[in-house]
Parts: structure tokens; sequence; C-alpha cells
């Protein structure tokens, strides 16, 4: 090669190689700078979403916070027991007893919520009771905030301001009780800000040295700031600005800007802040950072970037040098080896296009075919010279040949690479095309096609089996997370949503202890902290949103055999405990009627022993200790000089209990427990707590002291007069049940016949044939009751059994086991009485106590008509206890009856008078209809259904149930045979109209019915 030519091809790469260093220096330089000022932004962007995302958050805690407060209160009111005693207080503030009741109540919810005082005042603002820090007199805000609930007659929460003791303050206020006459009462509960709401306000989620909210409102011309702020201390409602002409972030906040703003905060600094208003309030909400803090990464970036770009500056420097030293050493041997280069490179070229496993293809600018791999004659199925210089059109079905026409002519304008699936003879096939440039120009295009059948059927597999364990995760009842090695939650079911309504995003990323326990930290017992150890299951039991929950830990176990996170499971077991416990309280129930029938027959045996009245009333008190577990009893009798019931023995532990007790047996303080109610009334009397009864007032002290939780008196008889009291104590509350007091009843009326016995000499053989009874229904009833005892729970607004007495195959012919099924009840009930029974269960938690008679099929074939009683539990939700007893004899009997009165009317009356008779038949303890003529039903204009749901005292004017009681009296104690009296009978549309009644009390081997023959007094007519 000539030496000028070599010189000038030397020259021109030097020339060459300087355009490219500085070519590459500038673009090295500009990349650098575009970089720093695209970091820069993403920085303020990332800064903007994080400040507006805390601003959201912060916002959503705040509204949460509020509606809290409304349902604390109203949960707090919502308490039937605590209504009756707030508007027995309301109609009479003066009650001390009553007032103190409420304070201790107010004072116990304290405790567990965080107020700092509540108290019960009246609409002018006086404190009639009052717990915790500040119980005098209410500031004139929270008097104000009494009016606004009283105009909108609804919860009101107010808004911060100091109090007297110059702390933050904020009150809830809502209407307590009304009383008769207007009298009311208030709830106000005081709110103290700083020590959860300010806390809560400058918890910031992520690191940050300067992150800050920033909470105000205004008053006036000026702004005030709510809460404490990082760099002003002690600014809580104190700190004032001047709002007018201020461009502070939180001034332009309460002025209705709102999104993400910079500028100037309180103290002078250049921030960063998200600004808007509290939805429902007054108050502005800013969520800031300072502009120093957001952009201290974008300034070590910039020292960064400039050392890296010089670095590539000299870089390139270095490498042109070097290039331009070794080329011109080198540059005449390769010319020589280009060539021998260009043909094996050729060679190269054809084995690969010959055994090329992916489709290759070059085509021209007019798109046929200039170069294709040999594996093209396997996919069209021609030899390849066939396929050369052919259009796409030539080898491909026309709708493919147009697509890939379409795309290569927008290739070679554009000069892009495309990426197309395509779809020819069964298979699938991903191609990739690119522009060849030759002297700038487009005139060429290559690419290659690779089958992806075989992969896109596995990627539907996957997909598909992904989609199915989705769901099969998110359709598990149970809350089950996924845990990483530290155990944050990584991964969430759908059941998550059922738990924590709207926050089963928001557990992602976050410790399971902060979800569960609401803590910074685990807690002592944490189930997964013991997994992490012991690579096993853990469990715990915890109560979590007033349910409780079984916890479930399995560990997962990492290729390295360490702990890699765990499976974490909250199984709602809820009803399974509230079950353990009614199956406990049903045991105990057992035990204690087991217990209190061997105490009757006890009693019954040592009435029916002793000869001497004395030594029976102390062989009555010896067996109620030892027998019936009861921690005192006593027998007294009514001193008719002094008016008070004297004790006579006792047996127990009085501890001088006795020594000073003072009970009336007329009217006054003490005269209220129950023995000189029984003196009174001539029926046992009962006091389920010692504790809260009122009545108990003058007894309480001595008696809690002493470990008396509950009392009963029976009054016993000799013949018709009160002679004496027994008394029992028992240390349980809530023991004298229905079931005990009939109990007592029973002892009451087997004593007396002792005691009467005794006294005249002449009925020892009926005191005796008591016994006898008693001890007999004594035996049977503990072999098979006849009342056959269940539950059932609401689960899914359907009622289930869950648990049933062990005598329901003697009483109604079927197995508890079978009884528990939920279909049974149903499928057991007769054709014509299950729709009216189906919808009276139904109204059970609506009305409280259902009682009502239906028929019920054996195993046999045969129908046992049982009276049913249901009525919820007050202390469960959702649960009910109920009772089937078997009056099959009584309803044959009134059937019979039934059929006699309808179809043959009383002989022994007038017909003229006869004809406008209405029959009943009640029952003398509850005064329940069981039967109704059908001159009754034309009468009243109720169907037979609706009348054997009444009572006789809902049909009669004035009369209620006590009412009722004392007009049977006479009756019941058989000192009288018929009572005749003019009531007046109410119909069902409400009109009244005037009757004669006969009654008269049927007794027979089914029990003692009231039959009631009630005439229409008609003007003219004889009485």
């Amino acid at each position: 090669m000539p030496d000028t030519l070599f010189s000038a091809e030397i020259l021109n790469l030097r020339k060459r190689l300087a355009g490219i260093f500085a070519a590459a220096a500038v673009c090295i330089l500009a990349g650098g700078l575009a970089y720093h000022h695209h970091y820069q932004k993403a920085i303020q962007r990332d800064a903007a979403d994080l400040l507006s995302a805390i601003k959201r958050f912060k916002t959503d805690q705040i509204l949460f916070w509020r509606a809290d407060r409304y349902n604390d209160t109203n949960s707090l009111l919502d308490t039937p027991v605590l209504s009756r005693f707030l508007n027995s207080f309301a109609a009479d503030t003066s009650d001390a007893a009553l007032r103190e009741q409420l304070r201790a109540r107010l004072t116990s919810y304290l405790r567990h919520n965080k107020y700092r005082s509540a108290l019960l005042a009246r609409p002018d603002g006086r404190v009639a009771a009052a717990a915790g820090e500040n119980t005098a007199e209410l500031p004139p805000e929270a008097k104000a905030l009494i009016l606004k609930a009283i105009a909108s007659g609804k919860t009101e929460i107010g808004d911060f301001y100091l109090g007297p003791s110059g702390r933050p303050r904020m009150d809830v206020v809502s209407r307590a009780a009304t009383a008769p006459g207007g009298k009311a009462l208030y709830l106000v509960l005081e709110l103290a800000p700083d020590d959860y709401l300010y806390p809560l306000l400058q918890t910031w989620p992520t690191n940050s040295r300067t992150g800050e909210t920033v909470l105000a409102r205004k008053d006036g011309r000026d702004l005030l700031f709510l809460g404490d702020l990082r760099k002003t201390s002690n600014a809580g409602m104190k700190l004032r600005l001047p709002l007018a002409g201020s461009s502070l972030p939180i001034a332009r906040a309460l002025n209705g800007e709102e999104g993400i703003i910079s500028g100037e905060d309180y103290h002078g600094d250049r921030v960063m802040a998200a600004v808007g208003l509290i939805p429902g309030t007054n108050w502005g909400i800013v969520v800031k950072a300072d502009w120093d803090e957001i952009m201290a990464a974008s300034g070590r970036l910039s020292a960064l970037v400039l050392l890296f770009t010089l670095f590539l500056v000299v870089t390139a420097g270095g490498w042109a040098y070097l290039l331009f030293r070794v080329q011109t050493a080198k540059y005449e041997r390769e010319i020589d080896k280009a060539a021998a280069g260009l043909r094996e490179s050729e060679l190269i070229f054809e084995s690969f296009m010959k055994y090329s496993p992916v489709y290759v293809f070059f085509k021209d600018k007019d798109i046929r075919s200039l170069r294709l791999s040999h594996n093209y004659e396997t996919m069209l199925g021609r030899p390849l010279k066939e396929l050369l210089g052919k259009t796409m059109d030539d080898l491909f079905p026309s709708e493919l040949a147009r697509s890939m026409i379409a795309d290569d002519k927008r290739i070679l304008q554009e000069g892009k690479q495309v990426v197309v699936e395509e779809a020819f003879n069964g298979r699938s096939y991903r191609t990739i095309k690119f522009p060849v440039e030759i002297d700038g120009k487009k005139n060429y295009l290559a690419g290659y096609t690779i089958d992806i059948t075989e992969q896109k059927q596995a990627s539907e597999k996957i997909e598909a089996i992904a989609r199915e364990w989705e769901t099969t995760f998110n359709s598990i009842d149970d809350v089950v997370w996924m845990l990483d090695a530290e155990h944050r939650v990584v991964r969430a079911n759908a059941a998550t949503d059922r738990l924590f309504p709207g926050k089963s995003a928001k557990v992602i990323g976050r410790h399971c202890w902060e979800i569960v326990h609401g803590t910074s930290g685990p807690i002592a017992e944490c189930p997964v902290e013991r997994s992490r150890r012991s690579l096993a299951r853990e469990t715990m039991e915890y109560a979590l949103l007033g349910k409780i929950f079984e916890v479930v830990v399995d560990p997962v176990i990492g290729p390295d055999g360490k702990y890699a996170g765990a499976v974490h499971i909250l199984r709602d077991i809820t009803e399974r405990k509230q079950a353990q416990l009614e199956l406990e309280k049903a045991q105990k129930d057992l035990v204690k009627n087991l217990r209190l029938y061997t105490l009757l027959a006890r009693i019954n045996q040592a009435a029916a022993q002793t000869k001497d009245i004395k030594r029976l009333y102390q062989n009555l008190c010896e067996v109620a200790v030892e027998s019936g577990g009861f921690k005192l009893a006593w027998v007294g009798y009514p001193d008719r000089d002094t008016g008070r019931v004297l004790p006579i023995c006792s047996a127990g532990a009085p501890e001088g209990y006795l020594d000073h007790i003072k009970i009336s047996a007329k009217e006054g303080p003490t005269s209220r427990g129950p023995a000189g109610t029984a003196v009174r009334t001539g029926r046992v009397s009962a006091c389920q707590d010692i504790e809260t009864d009122p009545d108990m007032q003058p007894w309480r002290e001595a008696a809690l002291k002493r470990g008396f939780r509950s009392a009963a008196a029976v009054p016993l008889y000799e013949g018709t007069s009160l002679t004496a009291l027994l008394v029992l104590y028992s240390g349980e509350k809530g023991f004298f049940t229905e079931d005990e007091v009939k109990l007592l009843a029973a002892v009451k009326d087997d004593v007396s016949l002792a005691i009467e016995s005794i006294s005249t000499g002449e009925k020892h053989g009926s005191a005796q044939s008591a016994l006898e009874r008693t001890t007999t229904q004594l035996t049977h009833m503990m072999e098979a009751a006849p009342v056959v005892i269940f539950t059932l729970r609401l689960i899914n607004d359907r009622l289930i059994p869950q648990w049933v007495s062990g005598n329901s195959e003697v009483v109604i012919g079927h197995e508890p086991a079978e009884m528990l099924s939920p279909e049974w009840f149903a499928a057991v009930i007769h054709p014509d009485d299950k729709a009216w029974v189906l919808g009276e269960i139904a109204q059970v938690f609506k009305k409280g106590l259902i009682t009502h008679d239906f028929r019920m099929a054996r195993k046999d074939g045969s129908y046992t008509w049982v009276h049913a009683q249901l009525r919820p539990n007050p202390e469960t939700p959702g649960e009910i206890t109920g009772s089937w007893t078997d009056i099959t004899p009584l309803k044959e009997s009134e059937l019979r009856f039934r059929k006699l009165f309808e179809k043959a009317p009383l002989a022994c009356r007038p017909p003229e008078q006869a004809g406008r008779d209405e029959i009943y038949l009640a029952e003398p303890g509850t005064g329940r209809l069981t039967f109704a003529s059908a001159g009754a039903l034309k009468a009243l204009g109720y169907t037979r259904p609706e009348i054997e749901q009444k009572f006789v005292f809902d049909i009669v004017r004035d009369l209620n149930a006590e009412t009722f009681r004392a007009v049977i009296t006479p009756l019941v104690r058989k000192q009288k045979p018929l009572l005749i009296i003019e009531i007046e009978h109410l119909r069902k549309d409400g009109s009244s109209y005037p009757v004669q009644s006969r009654v008269q009390l049927l007794e027979g081997a089914a029990g003692a019915m009231l039959l009631i023959v009630s005439t229409e007094l008609r003007e003219g007519a004889p009485k």
C-alpha cells in the first residue's frame, strides 16, 4: 500500500477518533445533567405522593377517632339496665344511693376508655353525678354543647378548648335519660386530646427527622394551633398567628386550598406540604417535611454524578488515544485479514442459516424474501429455492400475509424494532423484526421467529394454577396471612376484609402484632415468636373485636433449615367457646337442681318425722344449711305486739347477723326485704342481688360482710294463718331463679301441712301423704323430668339447636342426638301448627318471651301436645333458652271440654241468656287463655290461634297481671267457690262492652284451670 495513502488513512482515523471523543464527552456531560435533573424531579414527586398518602391516612385516623367517640357514647347509653337507672335518676336526682350506683358505673367505664371524666348534667349544666378527674362545675363551652345537643336531639362532639386546668379539652354530649315532666339528664364525656389524639397525629409512618402533622382552626382573625408542634414546645391551643395575608401552609389550608404546596412553615423553614380540611369539622390539616431533608439525597447524587462524568470523559479520552495507537499498528494487518474474515463470516452465516433452531429471514424493501434459514422448508413444506424472492402473499395465508406486510412497512418507515406473536398451522410463534441500514438507508429488514407453542401452553397452565390457588386462598373463612422472616405480612386472604373492613390492603408490609394487638413489638406469649424458636406449630387464644379467636402459626422452613416465615391463621371460635360455657352452666344448674330437690326431700322427711314445732323449725334450718348449701338459714315469727319479725332459731354461720336484725311486718324501709314482703303478701319472696337491690339497703353492709349475695323468705302457715318464716341466704348472686322459687313454694306447702298436722294432731295422715307424694315426685323427676330443656343459637339467620336435656326420649319420644339436627324441629311439628309456630319463633327476639302450645310427632306416629316457652338470653346475644312440657292430658281434657261447650250450651242458664255466653278456660298462675268458645271469638273478633296467645288481662279493661292475681286469690285459697264480677271486655278493634263474669276454679288430674262464663250486659237485661 503506498505511503501517502496510508498517511491519509491515519489522518482520517485521527479525525474520526477526535470527533468520536468529542461526541462521547458531550453525550456523557448531557446525560449526567439530564439524569441529575430527572432524579430531583423524581424525588419531589415521590415526596409529594408520600405526603398526600400520609395526609389521607391522618385524616382517616381523625375521622375514625371522632366516629369512635360517637360509638363509645351510644354504646354506653344503649344499655337497658343502665337506661332504667338513668331514667329513675332523672326523675329524682336527690337519690343518693342511685347517684352512687351511677358514679360507680361511670368510674368503671372510665377505667376501660380514654376519657378524663364522665358527668351526668341537667340541661342548665348543673352536675348531678360525676366520675373522673374534673367533676366540679362544667365550663361554659360544655354547657353550650349541652344546649346544642338539646337543639339537635343528637350526640354532639365539641371543639378543642383549654379547660380550667389549662390542658386542652374536648367534650362529647348526649341525652342520657328523660323522665316525666320534661326532666332530662345529659351525659358529658371529657376527652383529653394530649393523652391520645396528639400522639396519634405526631406518629410518622416513615423515617423522618422533620416530618410533622399540623392541626389548626380559625379563631377570629387568627389561626389557632390545636396540637403540639415539633419545632415549638407547648403550642397546643396556645400558639396563635395572624390569618390575614399569611402564606403559611396551614393558613392556605384554612382558606380552602387543598393539595401539594411548598413554602415556609411557622418556624420559617422551607417545606413541602399536603394541605386540606378535615371533613365535618372546621379544622385544617397540614402534613409537611423540610425541603432540605427531602432534597438531601439529591446533593449527594450531584457530587457522584460529577465525579462519574469526569471519570467517563477521561476514560473515553484514554481509550481514544489507546485505540489510535493500537489501530495505527494493526491497521494494515487488519485490512489483509478483512477479506479472509469476510469469507469466514459468510461460511459461518451459511452454517448458522442451515442448522439454526430458530427461523431467520432477510427481506428487501419490497418485502420479498432474500435469505431464509433452512428450517423454513419444514414450516412451509417447499424447497428453499422455491421460497426465495417470493412475497408474503406467496408464502402465507392472505390474512396473515397482510399483517406481516403491514408490520414490515412500518419497520422500514419508522426504523424501529417490532415484536409480534402469530399463529400458523396450529402453532404459536413470536417474531422479532428490525430494519437493516446500509449507508443510512433502510433498504432491508431482518428478523427471527421462535416457536413458543409449548412455552405458551405451560404459561397458561401456570396462570390457571395460580388463579385456582388464589381462589382457594380467598375462599377460606379463617383470616390467613403469609409472614416473612421478619414477621411482616406479605399476603392476606379475602377474609381479612371481613375482620378488618377496608384494611386488607393496609396490612401488607406491617408486623402481625401491630394489626392484632396494636403494639410496637411482639407480646410476651406471641405464638409467632414461639414458632420461630421451636420451628413447630404454636397456638393461643385471643380476644379481638368482641370475639374469641384461636391463633395458629405454622413455620415455613427455608432451604438452609432455618426459619423463613410463617402461615398465620386467625380462627373465630366464639361460638364454640359460648357453647362450652353454656354446657358448663347447664351442668352447674343440674347440680344446683339436684341439691335443691335433695333439700326438698329432706325437709319433707324432717316434717314427717318431727312431732315438735320448735324442733321442726330447727331441723328446717339445719337441713337447709347441710343439704341445700345455704350460708345461713333462720326461722322467725311475726310478733303482733311489736310488728317485727323475730328470729326463733338458726343454722349456719350468722356471726352475730341476727343479734340486731330489724325486720318490720308493716309498711316501711325495713319491711321491703324478702322477709317483710313474704309476711305482707303471703308468698315466697326473693332478692337476687343484695349488693344492688335498693330494698336491701338497711341490711346490705352486714350481709355482704358475711358473704351473703342473695336471699329468700318462705312464709309458713298453720291453716290460713301465717305463723312463721323460713329465711335463706346464699353466697351466689341470682341463685333464686323462677324454678327455685317454685321449689320453695312446694317447701311452703309441705311444711305448712306438717305444722298444721303437729298443731292439731289430726293431720298426720295428710302430712305423711304429702311426704310420700313429694318423695314420689322427686324420684320421678330425677329419673325422667317432665320438662325438656334446650338452647338455640342464631347462626346465618337460622336458629340452630345447641343443647338438649337427656330426658327428651322419655318426654317427647326423641333422642337428644337426633334433635340437634337443624331440620329436625320443622319435620316433627303437626302440619296444621307448623306455619304459625315457626312464625311465632321468628319473633322471639322482638317479643322477648314467647309461650305457645302445639303438637309434636313421636317416632311411633302419634302426637304429643307440648307447652313451649322461649326466652332470649340477655347475657349472650343470639342465644335462646327454651323448654317443652308434655301437656297432652291437659289438652285432651280441654278438647273434650271444648266439644262439650260448643255442641251443648249450658243447660243451667236460660236459653235467651246462654246464647249470649262467652266461655273461657285460663291458667290460674299466669292468666293465659287456653280455650275460648265460638261465642267468645265472635264477640271479641279474634281467631282461635290469636286468642290462645292472649292473657285474661289482655281482654279486660283496667286489669293487669298483679290485679288479676289479687282478684282470683279467694278462689286459689279456696276461700270462695265462685266469683261474680262486672267488668268491660276489649275487642280486637279497641272498642269495649260491659259483661258479667262468673269465675270458678276447676281442679283435675292435669291441674287447676279457671272456668270463666261471661254474659254481655245489654240495657234492660237482667243482671
